[in-house]
């Protein structure tokens, strides 16, 4: 068993993968980094709902000025925003004595810069180069789970409601805008978990019983 701090934004990846290391035997905490992102207040609604949900002990920090003071000409996605989750939640993962720092990147983001095997091997060769005992996580990429599998393991082991509960998208809607590119990959992994609803994560496939919620 291991401690592990998971960087919660309310999303369906993060928000499923405190179940999935719950129901692996982790003890599990949270943190919700607040960049000023547009989708925030919904990102924020969330991630509260679904820490008290799970019974996890959650912590915010926030990287407004950061982000705020940027150039107007750099994109967001340009900057490697993972890498900066993950140094910010160290010390909250080093006060937690936490083992690993656990994102939820999944196979549909190895196209990601920093949503691959590879950029997890560097983050983690950064902790180790600056004699850090915890390491950087991404338990998806490590199951082989997609965006359409870790859909399947919501809907499975946590049920409808809960997904339904977790904000993907980019924007600041009164719902989901459907065209942004968080959106559109979800509505694909809810069309395909529709059509094949069994789930494949690793409890399915060693038969274990789900976790109670």
């Amino acid at each position: 068993m291991k401690k592990i701090l998971v960087c919660l934004s309310g999303g369906l990846d993060s928000s499923c993968l405190l179940h999935f290391l719950k129901q692996r035997g982790d003890e599990v905490c949270a943190l919700f980094i607040d960049r000023g992102q547009g989708n925030r207040q919904h990102e924020r609604r969330a991630v509260d709902q679904i820490a008290t949900a799970s019974n996890v002990a959650l912590q915010n920090t926030s990287l407004i000025d950061w982000r705020s003071s940027w150039p107007k000409n750099v994109a967001d996605f340009v900057i490697p925003r993972n890498a900066a989750f993950v140094l910010a939640a160290l010390p909250f993962a080093l006060n937690a004595k936490a083992d690993d720092i656990a994102l939820g990147c999944n196979l549909d983001d190895r196209t990601v810069p920093d949503g691959n095997q590879q950029f997890i091997a560097a983050l983690n060769n950064l902790l180790q180069v600056t004699k850090q005992n915890i390491r950087a996580a991404a338990p998806f990429l490590d199951a082989g789970m997609g965006k359409v599998d870790v859909y399947r393991y919501g809907l499975t082991h946590l049920g409808q409601k809960f997904v339904d509960g977790t904000w993907s998208c980019y924007l600041d809607g009164l719902s989901p805008c459907g065209e942004c590119l968080a959106c559109v990959t979800r509505g694909r992994a809810a069309k395909d978990a529709a059509a094949d609803p069994q789930c494949r994560c690793p409890y399915c496939k060693t038969k274990l019983e789900p976790l109670a919620h």
